[in-house]
Parts: C-alpha cells; structure tokens; sequence
C-alpha cells in the first residue's frame, strides 16, 4: 500500500522523543494490524505553489491514499500583523524531489525544538489582541485579509489537481492552536479547507472537533505543536477515518453491480 502525505511538522512528529510515535506513524501502525504493507513517502513544510508543482511530477496513479493537512504556516499569527492583509509575494514554484522516506523523517524529529518565549501575556498584549481579531473579523467580511483569499485561492487550484484521484485523498483540517490570533486564522482556515473539500468531493477530516486547544493535547509551553497524546488522538481518529471511507467505496462499487444483476 502506497500514502502520499503533505503537511507541515507535525508529519514527522515536531518536538517528540524518539520513544513517542507521530500521528501518521500511529496511523500506519494501525493499518499493518489489518495486514497491510504501507509504504510512506511524505513531504513537509511545502509551500501551496510548490506542492502543486511537485505533484505535476507525480505519477499519483501509483498512490492508494493521499493525505494532505495544508497551509498551516498561513494560518498563524506573523511576525508583523498587518502582513496579514497583504497578497503574500508569488514565487516561482519549486519541484520538492522525490519525498521524504522514515529514516530523514526521523532525522528531522531529533533537531531540538525551536525556543520560545512562555511569558504569560499581560493586560497590554490581550487588549491588543482583541483589536486585532476585531480588525481581522471586519476585514475579513470586507475581503481585506488578503493571507486568507490567498489561501483559498491556492487551495482551490490544489484540490482542481486532484480531481481525479477524489477518492483517494483524505483532507485534514489545520490542528487548533492556542494563541489567540493564530486560532482565529486556524478557524478560517477550517471553514476553508472544509468547504474545497467537499466541492471536489474529498473526504475532509476536522481536527477541531476531537483536538482542543488545550494543554492536555500540546506540548509544554508551546502553543501550536501536538504532544504524544494529541499525535496518538489524531492518528487514531485517522484510521477510523480511512475504515469509513474504505466501506463507503466499497457500497459503491457494489451498487452498481447489484443493479446489473
């Protein structure tokens, strides 16, 4: 069995220990339970474009499942707010190679986490963040947050791509995130990815409705990556996923046979 995955860190299992498994790899512990042989190839922190890009070098015919979790490094609070309503700069999209196999996943997962600042936020820092989701909610209904049209524009052209392998692929929806501003962003993004998914009839996974922006689910003191408890959760929840959507297809490659009998 061969997966195709496309996502961000969370992929390889961002900030856990050696000893502690990623959602995909939960997952695909699950399916050699059944007895089946999957064989991974994953790409990680790929820009929209250039996912596109890497797939029109992809025989994907050779795939029986494609994950794709896309656009969370849009969809979180950058270093300069007001680059939210700016049209983020086109590039020339670049072919990613052939993908990442266990062994570089694993290279990846023992860099050490990034450091970060656990200060609690002060009264100053939650007002402004208030103002700011206020600005973005009214900007969003007038169209001006450019970084979520974008978004939407480069996930529509994505998913036009896959058309054709539909039933194949498995969506998952932007994991929550613990800061204010980055979870408005996630929200939208939800909505997004939820709403392409189903206009090209695709199985859409969401995150939010099992994964909560707690500290029971994330790392400590990080407010965007999943500990081992979220990664398990949501590796889980995966493969129920997949179960479902192996007996939908089977009722319908059966339906027309019964007709014809």
């Amino acid at each position: 069995m061969n997966i195709l995955v496309i996502g961000g860190c969370q992929i390889y299992g961002y900030g856990l220990t050696n000893k502690e498994n990623s959602f995909i790899d939960q997952f695909v512990y699950q399916l050699e339970e059944l007895g089946l042989h999957p064989q991974v190839t994953s790409y990680v922190f790929l820009p929209l474009a250039d996912i596109r890009e890497t797939l029109m070098h992809l025989d994907l015919s050779q795939f029986d499942l494609i994950i794709i979790q896309p656009a969370h490094y849009y969809l979180q609070h950058p270093p300069t707010f007001w680059k939210l309503f700016k049209m983020p700069t086109r590039k020339v999209p670049k072919y990613a190679g052939t993908g990442l196999k266990t062994v570089e996943l694993e290279a990846l997962r023992s860099q050490s986490p990034l450091p970060l600042d656990s200060t609690p936020a002060g009264l100053v820092k939650q007002t402004k963040n208030v103002l700011k989701r206020l600005l973005l909610s009214l900007g969003n209904q007038a169209g001006l947050v450019k970084q979520l049209l974008y978004v939407q524009h480069e996930l529509a052209a994505l998913l036009n791509q896959l058309q054709m392998h539909n039933q194949k692929v498995i969506l998952l929806t932007p994991t929550p995130h613990r800061e204010s501003i980055s979870q408005w962003l996630r929200r939208q993004g939800r909505a997004i990815v939820i709403n392409e998914g189903k206009r090209c009839g695709m199985t859409v996974l969401d995150t939010h409705l099992f994964i909560r922006p707690t500290g029971e689910f994330y790392l400590t003191d990080d407010p965007s990556h999943l500990n081992s408890i979220g990664h398990e959760l949501l590796g889980r929840v995966l493969f129920i996923c997949f179960k479902a959507k192996q007996v939908i297809l089977a009722d319908q490659r059966i339906q027309p046979a019964m007709e014809t009998v």
